[in-house]
């Protein structure tokens, strides 16, 4: 039976979710909604099965503790697991990863590639890719090859897979069988394998330079409220340019503008070094010099078939 909560958490359920997302800032304060979101993609549902600082009746909860973070979950109200953690990142993986696994999300050769358990191989004097387990995967079946088996109350509450049969298949879209664990060999829990993949894909807490430990943000010199100097401009205005040929008679020439400032010479406005911008071919050129270049080419080419 697992531990009640009521002895882990620091206080009453339910907990003010703000005061939880007040304890990620200024680390990761965009924790809970990036986890409820990953699930609504991927989980009809999924976000109302995660609670935060609440117990979810089908679901897994996020809870504060006395010495930590705590997943919870409850099957029809009752409270049938219990992990803590020492951050609330593994906590959110816990419950979002147990989630995916309650709803029966498949596991196939992508989310194993995703989690980092599978990877790709050519095998070059055969002519074959396959599938072979990565570093992270070979440990895994080590670990669990000669391992006992789950106890039969939590096998009860979990499914698994194998892994002996996923080194050296060949590179086609497979899905897992799942069920209890294997009698031999090495084995993976659904769930283990959805905390691999929920890792990669929950965004990283973003670190913002120029955070002061207070979680205040330091502005740098010059921004704020010091005042600065106004940005000197490149370009004229089409006021301007009337203004400055004002009295002289003659119809101000737009020019490129290549340099900060400008002059008034020979009664129209030119940059020093400056040139005229080119005039735009027509559209009907343009796509008279491209038929042509194609019907030049057509011979050349070979046919598609």
């Amino acid at each position: 039976m697992p531990e009640p909560l009521d002895g882990l958490l620091a206080s009453r359920v339910p907990q003010d979710e703000h005061e939880l997302v007040a304890m990620l800032h200024p680390e990761d304060p965009m924790l809970f909604a990036q986890a409820r979101r990953l699930l609504g993609q991927s989980v009809r549902g999924g976000a109302d099965r995660l609670g935060v600082g609440d117990v979810v009746r089908d679901g897994w909860s996020v809870l504060r503790g006395r010495n930590g973070w705590v997943a919870a979950r409850h099957e029809g109200g009752v409270h049938r697991e219990t992990v803590v953690f020492d951050d609330p990142r593994s906590a959110v993986v816990c419950a979002v990863a147990g989630v995916m696994a309650a709803a029966g999300l498949g596991v196939n050769s992508g989310v194993l590639q995703a989690a980092g358990i599978l990877e790709i191989r050519p095998e070059i004097s055969n002519r074959r890719v396959l599938w072979v387990l990565t570093e992270r995967g070979r440990e895994i079946r080590e670990r669990t090859s000669r391992s006992p088996r789950p106890p039969a109350d939590v096998a009860a509450g979990r499914s698994y897979i194998s892994l002996d049969p996923l080194d050296g298949r060949p590179r086609v879209y497979f899905v897992c069988p799942v069920g209890p664990p294997p009698a031999e060999g090495s084995f993976l829990s659904t769930h283990e394998v959805f905390e691999r993949l929920v890792r990669t894909l929950l965004p990283e807490p973003v670190q913002r330079p120029g955070t002061a430990d207070d979680g205040s943000l330091v502005l740098p010199e010059g921004t704020g409220s010091t005042p600065t100097a106004a940005p000197t401009r490149s370009w004229c205005t089409r006021r301007e340019r009337r203004s400055a040929c004002a009295g002289t008679g003659a119809r101000p020439s737009i020019t490129l503008i290549t340099s900060i400032g400008c002059s008034v010479l020979c009664g129209s406005i030119r940059v020093s070094g400056s040139r005229r911008a080119p005039s735009r071919p027509s559209r009907r050129a343009s796509t008279r010099r491209r038929a042509r270049a194609w019907a030049s080419t057509w011979s050349t080419r070979s046919p598609i078939w």
